[in-house]
């Protein structure tokens, strides 16, 4: 994808700005990060083998692609594509010959499954909603990067530049019909989700609709929620595989509105200076960077799919 903000601009922001949705794994029940070995083989070492997963935060790890890229060290990180980090930084994906980090995936909105019936306008409304490669770019770089501080300020810019998108997608119509709130989950840290959060309480605010955001630190607690009826929606579902246990699990309490996005991908990525270009070539860098990937959330399903990748290529 192709934002359209320089580098230059980009990275001198990163080291404090929220990121682009990574997802979720059903283990992850606590509303909140810890730190955790992502892999079951511990330690670090000289050799090819050993190679453990560093877990804290989303931001958390940016941060140190942040560190490293500033000063041409190597590391690798676990990433994902839709992400302005492709931008901001000199970063590649290593190829991924055996598939461990799964194919393409949708972005879809999951909802409560009395919400259709209780707000019908809304649903169909959120059922047309679509986003190609460079408006998600761009609308996730204004909300996260320019306006980090600011995500309504974020969508505001970002509607100056696009000032008909909203109403090719939805219309102009009013949306809502009684003064009940429409709640909408996002993650806090994750800029995919956020953006197109705060776009649509934008959206249905001008439209008639009391909007309420409910943020969270980790998926787990935000699916429980949903599934529970204490928000309506949710925008940054990745299916059918990195959410597959959510949805697994509660799916007789959501019903699926539709694919927003379908082009969402879980990356293993190194600067590109680094001479690798394959999850096969890690064991060349393996003293380089002590046998370690920068991971995210411990209870991600891109860290699941990361520790997938470590034992599928013999890497633990």
């Amino acid at each position: 994808m192709k934002p359209t903000k320089t580098l230059a601009a980009m990275a001198a922001t990163a080291l404090t700005v929220t990121t682009l949705a990574a997802c979720g794994s059903a283990s992850d029940e606590s509303n909140g990060g810890s730190e955790a070995s992502g892999s079951s083989a511990g330690g670090a070492g000289g050799g090819g083998g050993n190679w453990k997963q560093q877990t804290s935060s989303s931001t958390a790890m940016l941060a140190a692609l942040k560190r490293a890229s500033d000063k041409k060290d190597p590391i690798v990180v676990a990433l994902w594509r839709p992400h302005w980090a492709y931008d901001a930084y000199p970063v590649k994906d290593l190829k991924d010959p055996k598939g461990a980090l799964g194919k393409a995936e949708d972005i879809r909105t999951v909802a409560h499954k009395g919400f259709p019936t209780k707000q019908p306008k809304v649903s169909a409304a959120l059922k047309k909603f679509k986003m190609n490669d460079d408006q998600l770019a761009s609308i996730s770089s204004a909300v996260a990067v320019d306006h980090k501080d600011d995500p309504a300020a974020g969508v505001d810019a970002w509607l100056k530049k696009n000032p008909d998108f909203v109403k090719k997608t939805v219309g102009s119509a009013k949306l809502c019909d009684s003064s009940d709130p429409v709640k909408i989950s996002v993650i806090n840290s994750w800029a995919e989700g956020l953006a197109v959060t705060h776009l649509w309480k934008k959206i249905l605010g001008d439209r008639g609709c009391t909007v309420e955001v409910k943020e969270y630190t980790e998926a787990g607690p935000l699916y429980i929620g949903l599934s529970k009826g204490s928000s309506d929606f949710y925008m940054d579902a990745w299916l059918p595989m990195t959410h597959a246990d959510y949805w697994n699990k509660y799916k007789k309490d959501y019903v699926n509105i539709g694919t927003w996005y379908g082009n969402a991908k879980l990356t293993m990525a190194v600067p590109t200076y680094m001479d690798i270009d394959s999850i096969e070539d890690l064991p060349k860098v393996a003293k380089d960077v002590n046998n370690t990937i920068t991971g995210i959330e411990p209870g991600a399903g891109l860290t699941k799919a990361t520790n997938k990748a470590i034992k599928d290529y013999n890497l633990g």
